[in-house]
C-alpha cells in the first residue's frame, strides 16, 4: 500500500528553515549546516525538531522527501 504524505503548503516555513531543509537535502551535515548559516548547531536542531512536529516528520530524510513533495527544493541538475 502506498503511503501518502500530506504536504505542507510553503507559506508555513520560515526563510530560515527552509534554508535548513535545502542544505540538509544536499547531505550538509547539522553541524555543517549550522557553520553555512552562522548560527549555533543547538538551533539548526530546533529548526529541524520544530519542522519535524509540524511536518509529522520521524526523520530527517522525510523532512527532505516532504519538501521536495512540495517542490520547496530546487530540481536536481540533469544528467547527460
Amino acid at each position: 500500500m502506498a503511503v501518502v504524505r500530506r504536504v505542507p503548503p510553503p507559506g508555513h516555513i520560515s526563510e530560515k528553515e527552509l534554508a535548513i531543509v535545502r542544505l540538509l537535502a544536499k547531505g550538509y551535515t547539522k553541524p555543517e549546516i549550522a557553520e553555512q548559516l552562522e548560527v549555533s548547531t543547538d538551533t539548526v536542531r530546533t529548526h529541524l525538531s520544530r519542522l519535524r512536529a509540524r511536518w509529522n516528520a520521524k526523520t530527517s530524510a522525510q523532512l527532505v522527501a516532504i519538501a521536495k513533495d512540495a517542490q520547496l527544493l530546487p530540481p536536481p541538475p540533469r544528467t547527460q
